[in-house]
């Protein structure tokens, strides 16, 4: 039986971190291209290029073992972030090579380059550096007995590039101190 050849096509390439339009210096994420075999024939052994127009690492990868004919398969590309900051980093990914499951043959599975969507960018920042910048209480003292609320304020600064997420304290997170010495009592 005859099978049209493999036809390979990269449909998207974007970047897969927790925040994906930006990655802390030396983090690692992926770059993950969505590969589409538009032939009958299976491709084997797909080989996927990626360059970078900065200083991120991309990891060596072994080749995608099967790209099934009529499907698409999703492939990540590790890549550890450059150890500086940029504000805009470029990953270009291309379809180096292919084998055709029938005949074994390379030259038998198109490949199409450029890409559909042949890029993903994203901000390479100095990591979140949050310092406590002034404490203090919403009113001067606590009275026995008093039922009415009141708060700790407490300033916070981030003096890197990526946000911070903070989450709510619990009880347990409060300490008290008169001069100096934690107070376990209250």
């Amino acid at each position: 039986t005859f099978e049209p050849r493999a036809s390979l096509r990269i449909t998207t390439t974007t970047v897969t971190a927790p925040n994906p339009a930006a990655v802390n210096q030396n983090q690692p994420f992926n770059v993950t291209v969505q590969i589409q075999n538009t032939g009958v024939a299976d491709a084997r052994n797909v080989v996927v290029g990626m360059s970078t127009n900065s200083a991120s690492i991309i990891q060596p990868v072994t080749p995608l073992a099967v790209v099934p004919g009529g499907q698409t398969v999703a492939y990540s590309l590790p890549v550890v972030g450059a150890a500086v900051a940029d504000p805009s980093e470029t990953f270009t990914t291309t379809l180096a090579t292919a084998i055709d499951e029938n005949s074994g043959l390379p030259g038998l599975v198109t490949l199409t380059n450029p890409p559909v969507d042949a890029t993903a960018t994203l901000a390479i920042e100095t990591p979140a550096a949050v310092n406590v910048a002034s404490v203090r209480p919403s009113q001067p003292s606590v009275t026995r007995g008093q039922t009415n609320p009141w708060s700790v304020i407490v300033r916070l600064v981030n003096n890197g590039q990526s946000d911070a997420v903070l989450t709510t304290p619990a009880e347990d997170d409060l300490a008290f101190a008169l001069a100096g010495a934690t107070k376990i009592d209250y």
